[in-house]
């Protein structure tokens, strides 16, 4: 990107300093040249406006100068009796009187003043503010170490699952089965909104459950069955019957008299592992009796056939039978019923504060309005947010109704998604300010997508705006370090806030760790920060108080990252975040930082 300058006006001696001032935007724009796309577009954008304006106040002020210099000659002209009719009309160009040309170059001149003003900002000087950009981009082009990436590197889970654990919230566990320790991440519905929340996450152990899971009769396949009784009976050997039927272990409802015979079943079609089941009893009765464990929790085949007589015990008289309890209505008198292992994971430790925004939160009003600011989402108890459609749940791709499920069972993948999308509504006139979209996914390495698109419907007018903020459980926090290499106290909790100044507002990885548990960690990637964090942008606090702790209390430390402060927003806007949180336990992870 070059600047050119007029040159018959290079040397003039009034606008000498303009020539320097041409210089050093010239030198400045050498700098910015190269730098990270984001940056490079806004700074060519503000340099082509300043340029502009620069020439046009350079035009305004030269011809200024042109007519003062005819002025001047016709004083003089005018003090020696000279005629200077032509000089006037030449001095008022197309204007019909000389005044109303000086009026119209001082209107140019200060319009161009105010436009100077409006391009520096908040900065006291056009330069200065020149000048914070090309750091600005310095510092974005610069690499900045990824805590997620980093971190993520060194988990370790073998696979997902999914619970209900209430009629408002679910829970998202990664799971080490070699370890036993899983960390868990929960959602919860707010009480009053229709949103549900990225809430707390925690890390613990594991113990084992076997829970109840299908209930099956068996079908006929061939051959010949006695349907008369309760408890129906093959006769004929070679009859076979089949069940299809998911879980980890199968067992078969077994009733048995003195004339039991024998039924020899393959799982799966494993021929080469038969299992023979001997309904021979002594005395009659009923008992659950386990065919085989041990399997993938999935949909297994079960096929039979009557073998004829129990080998060691004979029927007592006649012929002998194969037993098969039955049962339309009755599901635990069917003729086969599956378990399976459910994981039950403890709370050891809680990393992420529950209840607390993570991924955005919006306190707006209709603009012009003269009632209260509200939050998007809820706060204190007033109800925000509300459904466009309903969440989508997926696993693995596929939806999954997770509150049809039994509390505590889980469903078992390697990537769960979590869809959203809500009008941000203001509680006294019902207007829909904004839209919300937006998308949580949770990869097997435990890492949270926060991604989403807040379109603003209506003008309105926000107090506050926060994306990507984190809440962390003191458990985890004594140290806040980021990836400009400053370390911060996270052991405060008077309320008080601690203001990250050197962050500004183009920090991209946050890493909460603890000396008390060295183990523990809570990592943030801000994705796109021009986007994300508005970096460089209007409407906000001012440089350098952008991004803050908030030492909450003796539970909970809280990183908030301003995007708007006390400014109006006009509908059409599209705002946008992308980011991804990481939590967990890594050995020594508080030392390695």
């Amino acid at each position: 990107m070059n600047l050119n300058r007029d040159n018959a006006i290079q040397d003039r001696a009034n606008v000498n300093g303009r020539n320097d001032n041409w210089k050093k935007l010239e030198n400045e724009l050498n700098d910015v040249n190269g730098v990270i796309d984001d940056f490079e577009s806004k700074s060519n954008e503000l340099i082509t406006s300043v340029n502009n304006t620069l020439q046009e106040a350079k035009d305004v002020n030269a011809t200024n100068q042109d007519v003062k210099k005819q002025l001047d000659n016709i004083v003089l002209e005018s003090s020696s009796g000279g005629n200077t009719d032509a000089e006037v009309v030449q001095a008022r160009g197309e204007y019909p009187l000389l005044n109303e040309r000086l009026s119209a170059i001082k209107t140019a001149s200060d319009t161009q003043s105010a436009e100077m003003t409006s391009a520096r900002g908040n900065f006291s000087s056009l330069d200065e503010r020149l000048g914070a950009l090309d750091e600005t981009a310095k510092r974005g082009a610069a690499e900045q170490p990824d805590f997620v990436d980093k971190l993520g590197r060194l988990t370790n889970f073998d696979e997902i699952q999914v619970k209900k654990a209430n009629d408002t919230t679910f829970t998202v566990s990664n799971y080490n089965k070699s370890t036993g320790r899983h960390l868990t991440n929960a959602f919860t519905k707010n009480a009053n909104d229709d949103y549900y929340i990225l809430s707390e996450s925690y890390v613990g152990g594991t113990t084992s459950s076997e829970l109840p899971k299908d209930y099956v009769n068996y079908e006929k396949v061939s051959g010949t069955i006695d349907t008369t009784y309760a408890t129906h009976y093959a006769t004929e050997i070679g009859t076979k019957i089949k069940a299809t039927i998911s879980g980890t272990e199968i067992y078969m409802k077994r009733y048995g008299d003195n004339r039991g015979g024998i039924w020899e079943f393959t799982i799966d079609g494993d021929t080469s592992n038969k299992i023979q089941v001997s309904t021979f009893k002594t005395v009659a009765g009923t008992d659950d009796l386990k065919l085989i464990g041990g399997l993938a929790d999935k949909s297994h085949l079960l096929e039979a056939t009557f073998t004829g007589n129990d080998p060691i015990n004979t029927p007592s008289g006649g012929v002998s039978r194969a037993w098969l309890p039955y049962s339309s209505t009755t599901d635990t008198s069917k003729t086969f019923f599956s378990r399976f292992i459910n994981v039950n994971m403890s709370r050891d430790k809680v990393l992420n504060a529950a209840m607390s925004n993570k991924d955005f939160a919006l306190r707006i009003k209709p603009k012009d309005y003269s009632g209260d600011y509200h939050f998007v989402l809820e706060h204190n108890a007033v109800g925000t947010a509300f459904k466009i459609s309903e969440p989508q749940f997926l696993l693995d791709g596929k939806h999954v109704n997770i509150f049809s499920l039994p509390v505590g069972v889980s469903q078992i993948g390697k990537k769960f998604t979590l869809v959203q999308s809500i009008y941000g509504r203001y509680p006294t006139n019902s207007a829909n300010l904004v839209r919300i979209d937006n998308v949580h996914e949770i990869s097997l390495n435990s890492s949270i997508r926060a991604m989403g698109k807040v379109s603003v419907l209506q003008d309105i007018e926000i107090q506050d705006g926060y994306f990507l903020m984190q809440p962390v459980s003191t458990d985890t926090a004594t140290r806040l370090k980021t990836s400009r290499f400053n370390d911060y106290d996270a052991t405060i909790t008077d309320g008080s806030q601690t203001k990250l100044t050197p962050e500004r507002d183009d920090t991209t990885s946050f890493l909460f760790t603890s000396s008390v548990n060295p183990n523990l960690f809570s990592a943030l990637r801000v994705n796109d920060p021009y986007r994300s964090l508005r970096t460089g942008q209007e409407g906000k606090f001012p440089d350098g108080q952008t991004a803050w702790i908030e030492h909450r209390n003796a539970s909970m430390q809280k990183l908030y990252q301003s995007i708007y402060r006390m400014t109006s927003i006009n509908a059409g806007t599209n705002l946008y975040y992308d980011g991804v949180y990481l939590s967990g336990e890594i050995p020594n992870v508080h030392n390695l930082f």
